[in-house]
């Protein structure tokens, strides 16, 4: 069982790893996200997730996430059977911490999914983005796959 758990863990953290995203760049078109050269990236001011974004910042170096702690497959949804991605909306302060996380995108009917993604997303830690060689804060769109191997899903 803390086998199966370390491989749906290892395998979110490596696929959350490699889809990083700016969050403009979900609502961007290819050419749209071709023609701009710095993408941009929606700030909010630290302690204020629910507000609507003040400016915009294009930022010269991507936030990377540096410790990734793992989300818990909820009991509920392993038992069901059930699998599916949560896109959250994450805040990636200047100093690297996490400010808030929210979803953008949820698994219907399983809000756990939900509740375990944000929990665990909130512990991580980033090399902050960069505008200029100084950190930025920065809103970024992170997908959270929960799958579970063919043996738990029989």
């Amino acid at each position: 069982m803390k086998r199966h758990q370390l491989t749906i863990g290892l395998a979110t953290l490596l696929v959350a790893a490699t889809s990083l995203v700016p969050l403009s760049s979900c609502t961007q078109s290819g050419t749209e996200r071709e023609a701009s050269k710095t993408p941009e990236v929606a700030a909010q001011p630290k302690g204020q997730p629910d507000q609507v974004p003040v400016e915009k910042l294009a930022f010269d170096v991507p936030p990377e996430a540096i410790t990734q702690v793992p989300p818990v497959y909820p009991e509920g949804a392993k038992k069901a059977g059930v699998s599916g991605r949560v896109l959250l909306e994450v805040l990636v302060n200047a100093d690297g911490t996490v400010g808030s996380a929210r979803a953008i995108e949820e698994v219907p009917d399983f809000p756990s999914f939900t509740e375990s993604a944000i929990k665990a997303v909130m512990q991580w830690k980033f090399k902050p983005a960069t505008k200029e060689g100084k950190p930025v804060p920065v809103t970024v769109a992170i997908p959270i796959h929960f799958a579970l191997d063919k043996k738990e899903a029989s």
